[in-house]
């Protein structure tokens, strides 16, 4: 189980298909997100979820490396 944090609570109000979060470096995006994937991902076996990135270096060191 994860920590619901204001940044939680607003990402998962976020009602389309694709969700855009912006914010500078270390704003907690990836903190924020990754535990929601991963409970949607648990929830539902069969869906695929995207992290996307400008490249590749980006997600290494990013959303892969926080995983």
């Amino acid at each position: 189980m994860f920590q619901t944090t204001t940044a939680i609570k607003k990402l998962t109000k976020l009602e389309k298909r694709i969700k855009v979060v912006r914010g500078g470096t270390s704003a907690g995006k990836t903190f924020g997100i990754l535990p929601i994937l991963a409970s949607k991902a648990a929830k539902y076996p069969n869906q695929e979820i995207s992290v996307v990135s400008e490249s590749v270096p980006h997600l290494r060191r990013g959303a892969l490396k926080d995983f």
